[in-house]
């Protein structure tokens, strides 16, 4: 086996890393966590609180479409103690408390990599800190990814991190260091770069590809370059479109996210869309709403074609599927038996709807609405009630 081979193989050998408290690159900066004295629809209680009130969140620790993660603060006068739903089965009992009273706590937390039904885990770990003023909470991303990467024939230290704490290292947010000096230390204004389809290093523009779970990243350098751009989706006359945001990737995995009034350079090649968010508003006086879709599979990837020198542009929403999927076993049921059905909201690109918020009175999207799903027989009698939400 000769040197470059070597070398291409050690390259792509990456590892989480997660320092020892107070390490250098300990954690990403801190973000707040909305909360609520609310308790979330469809998250159920066992534990024996200490303290005298409770704040909840939630949060996504993997693919947009993974299971929301609950965690409640129990507040006391002096101490405080953190729940943290880790195998997410929408419970909070004594299992899930942190040992330790806070106001820090760092606990292991796998990411969740969720593709139709099935899931792959990475292993990780975050930081919460409890804020000064009641029920406030914010949290990080611990550690980072680590390996080597080549550019130009130089293999050079390489680290990436999760700057929006969700489990991933391909999103807007999030950056990459590489040691372009090779001095052993990563510059904070020289040496860190944005997660970009096309990146400028050392005057030279590189397209960029690589994989959001396990770290790996490949540089081409660029000849020739085209541009994403998304158009705003067609509404009805009564709702205005605040913000559209839409992730997509490349077949070689080069990470893109667009909004909307904006064009970004590609390197040439096919692009799917992967996620979609879009906040809506009707009347000057209602609260705004924000919907979130991702790809769980289920229908075909569409994927779209960049040429060098043109724009593509996408519509995020196109028509879209709603529809109601009923499973064989509930078919065919017995008086008094339990059905199983599940509304679906694709967009045309087969992307699945899976959140829903609504803006609180101060703005933040923490309110979390559900819909009531009545059964009932053609003559109108109601066989039964129940309220369904997004996991």
């Amino acid at each position: 086996m000769n040197a470059v081979v070597l070398a291409l193989l050690f390259a792509q050998e990456w590892q989480y890393v997660a320092p020892k408290p107070g390490a250098e690159m300990e954690h990403s900066p801190l973000r707040a966590l909305e909360t609520s004295r609310e308790k979330p629809e469809g998250l159920t209680e066992e534990a024996t609180y200490r303290g005298k009130r409770r704040y909840y969140s939630q949060l996504r620790f993997g693919s947009p479409s993974s299971v929301r993660i609950a965690v409640v603060l129990d507040e006391g006068e002096g101490e405080s103690f953190l729940y943290v739903d880790r195998n997410r089965d929408r419970a909070i009992d004594e299992q899930d408390r942190l040992p330790e009273p806070g106001p820090l706590w760092r606990f292991k937390l796998n990411a969740l990599e969720q593709e139709e039904d099935a899931a792959k885990v990475h292993k990780r770990e975050v930081v919460v800190r409890k804020g000064r003023q009641p029920g406030r909470l914010s949290m990080a991303a611990v550690g980072y990814l680590e390996g080597k990467v080549e550019l130009d024939g130089k293999l050079l230290a390489c680290r990436r991190t999760d700057e929006d704490g969700n489990g991933r290292f391909s999103d807007p947010d999030d950056r990459f260091h590489i040691d372009l000096d090779r001095n052993g230390s990563f510059d904070a204004l020289t040496e860190r770069f944005a997660v970009m389809p096309i990146t400028n290093l050392g005057g030279r523009r590189y397209a960029v590809s690589g994989d959001p779970w396990k770290g790996r990243l490949n540089f081409t350098a660029i000849e020739g370059e085209g541009k994403l751009a998304i158009r705003s989706p067609t509404l009805k006359e009564r709702a205005k479109l605040i913000s559209v945001r839409a992730g997509l990737a490349g077949r070689d995995g080069t990470p893109a996210a667009l909004a909307n009034d904006e064009a970004l350079a590609a390197p040439p090649g096919e692009f799917r869309m992967d996620t979609l968010n879009l906040v809506l508003a009707g009347a000057a006086d209602e609260p705004r709403w924000q919907y979130t879709f991702s790809y769980r599979g289920g229908k075909p990837q569409v994927w779209r074609t960049l040429r060098r020198d043109e724009t593509l542009t996408i519509d995020p929403a196109g028509a879209l599927d709603f529809s109601l999927e009923v499973g064989e076993s509930s078919k065919t049921v017995r008086p008094g038996a339990d059905v199983s059905a599940q509304l679906l909201l694709f967009n045309a690109d087969g992307l699945l709807i899976n959140e829903v918020l609504r803006a609180t009175e101060t703005g933040a999207y923490g309110s979390q609405p559900s819909a009531r799903v009545t059964l009932q027989t053609t003559d109108g009698r109601i066989l039964g009630e129940a309220h369904s939400g997004f996991a």
